[in-house]
């Protein structure tokens, strides 16, 4: 799957690194460039060229890379393509090898997993994406299991949140590159200017004598934050930004962004807003006709098209209830904004506890529950709009 990935910049960069990688002995190598122009996705695709694919999630190669693997996840899920299978392998591969070095650094809080009516270690669920991924079944699983796809979100969403190098795993990595085989050991390290500077300061010596038969690659957005005595000892390939119509070869989808990271966020960002749209429109106009034919099961199905949009409203209905608690504790206390629409109604602070309390044990049962989102969010907005036609008579 990877392996058949083909990279769309220059050609010039990957046989370039095939050539460093098969013809070179103790190379130290730095990749970098603007976020999102694909640094990993060149490396990988020509490890997976090299070495086959299965080398990518073998004892000989190590890997390690902060990344925002929760909005990348949601993309891919949310933005059907003919490319979607392969983007959501690609990212499988990645996650897995970055959990896996977490685990081993015992920086993963989630230790158990129910599945399958089963309650599995962590470890054990790991074991499976890995069967998953070797089988070629990781992306249409994801695709086709609410409950495993809510496992994966909730895990990614947790490894995100860990956005530094820290020494320990330096320390593995000098470790790693004790042994000697035949075969070459490599690890790959990405976002290396978040690498502290005792983490790059205790690389030093493994980069100043690296083994004969070990290959690193640093990947980096920010070369300027890489100490100059370790770009001194590396060789640096520096990629260019992408253009648009790069953008929709990758992603298969209409672009006017240089970078992948950038139309994802801003197509994220859309869902949002739309998200935010929904929330005011339900809590100023929906909620309080639900009773009148099946608005509401149309409005349900929008909102829980994809798991963002449905956080998204979820948030966004928790920001315009404090909101219009606030306008109206400005009411009571005489400081009412000329400006603002008058709205329907105006939560009291109990209410707005009360119902903060009820959408934020939603947003948890959303994660743990193996029932559509949409029944969950019907049974919530139906007592939403309940309470709102309430405080209307009243």
């Amino acid at each position: 799957m990877i392996s058949s990935f083909t990279w769309k910049g220059n050609s010039h960069y990957p046989l370039l690194l095939e050539r460093i990688l098969t013809q070179s002995q103790g190379r130290l190598l730095i990749v970098s460039g603007e976020p999102g122009i694909g640094k990993t996705s060149l490396v990988l695709s020509t490890l997976a060229k090299l070495y086959g694919e299965d080398f990518l999630l073998s004892p000989s190669f190590q890997f390690f890379r902060p990344d925002d693997y929760d909005m990348k996840l949601s993309y891919y899920l949310s933005h059907p393509t003919p490319l979607q299978t392969s983007h959501l392998q690609l990212w499988g591969i990645q996650f897995l090898a970055h959990l896996s070095q977490l685990m081993l650094l015992k920086e993963i809080k989630t230790s158990h997993l129910s599945y399958k009516k089963h309650s599995h270690s962590l470890d054990e669920f790991r074991t499976l994406i890995h069967t998953l991924l070797m089988q070629q079944g990781f992306a249409k699983t994801l695709l086709e299991d609410e409950e495993f796809k809510k496992h994966i979100l909730s895990l990614a969403e947790e490894i995100t949140k860990k956005k530094s190098i820290p020494i320990a795993f330096i320390q593995e990595v000098i470790h790693f590159h004790q042994y000697t085989s035949d075969a070459p050991r490599l690890t790959f390290i990405g976002g290396w200017e978040m690498a502290t500077l005792e983490a790059q300061n205790a690389a030093l010596k493994l980069f100043e004598e690296m083994p004969l038969n070990s290959r690193i690659i640093l990947q980096t957005n920010a070369i300027e934050n890489v100490l100059p005595t370790i770009v001194s000892r590396s060789l640096v390939i520096s990629l260019p930004s992408l253009s648009p119509h790069l953008v929709e070869e990758i992603l298969g989808t209409p672009s006017s962004f240089p970078s992948c990271t950038l139309h994802m966020r801003e197509s994220l960002f859309k869902e949002h807003s739309k998200a935010s749209q929904f929330a005011k429109f339900f809590l100023d106009d929906l909620g309080f006709r639900v009773q009148y034919g099946d608005d509401l099961f149309d409005f349900v199905q929008q909102v829980s098209a994809s798991p963002w949009i449905t956080q998204f409203f979820l948030d966004s209905l928790l920001e315009e209830l404090r909101l219009r608690w606030l306008h109206h504790q400005k009411n009571i206390h005489g400081k009412k904004d000329p400006n603002t629409e008058e709205k329907k109604f105006l939560p009291y602070t109990s209410e707005v506890v009360e119902w903060r309390r009820e959408i934020l044990s939603l947003k948890i049962s959303l994660k743990k529950s193996t029932l559509q989102p949409s029944y969950l969010l019907t049974d919530l907005l139906i007592k939403l709009a309940r309470w709102m036609q309430k405080r209307k008579i009243s």
